[in-house]
């Protein structure tokens, strides 16, 4: 019993530490891929624990893509074209490992999604240019000169 109670206040310990840190550590997970829901965002079965699973949406850390309801026609065709790039690399029931796990400001579930054949999603869409990297001010890169 008192070997339960150490493990129990170290780990307590560890969530009072964690919970003052700017950014939260996780570990590793591997997921399933459910259904694409634009160029870099996709619904997951996510192994959290043996046996348990849960169902969340993912944004594809450090990139941006294309809105589907874009501004311009351009911006509309290419992120049709980002999100048929995804089905086609991620089709559902893909299974992907998804690392350096956080939130965003709107508490969105980012993460930097790994395939096995493929490698790193993000970095893929911008090999294709139909990323570019992610950046704060909100600027529409994809109605430029276009």
């Amino acid at each position: 019993m008192h070997r339960l109670n150490l493990i129990l206040a170290i780990f307590l310990l560890g969530c009072a530490i964690n919970s003052h840190a700017q950014t939260i550590t996780y570990h590793d997970y591997h997921a399933e891929i459910i259904r694409i829901i634009d160029g870099d965002t996709f619904e997951a079965n996510i192994a959290i624990f043996p046996k348990q699973i849960a169902t969340h949406k993912i944004r594809l850390r450090h990139i941006d893509t294309p809105e589907l309801k874009g501004a311009c026609h351009n911006e509309k065709q290419l992120a049709n074209k980002a999100k048929i790039y995804l089905q086609t690399i991620l089709p559902q029931g893909s299974n992907i490992r998804l690392h350096d796990v956080d939130y965003d400001n709107f508490g969105r579930v980012l993460a930097t999604a790994s395939h096995k054949k493929h490698g790193d999603v993000g970095a893929l869409l911008m090999q294709q240019n139909l990323a570019i990297p992610y950046q704060k001010s909100k600027k529409n890169h994809w109605c430029k000169n276009r």
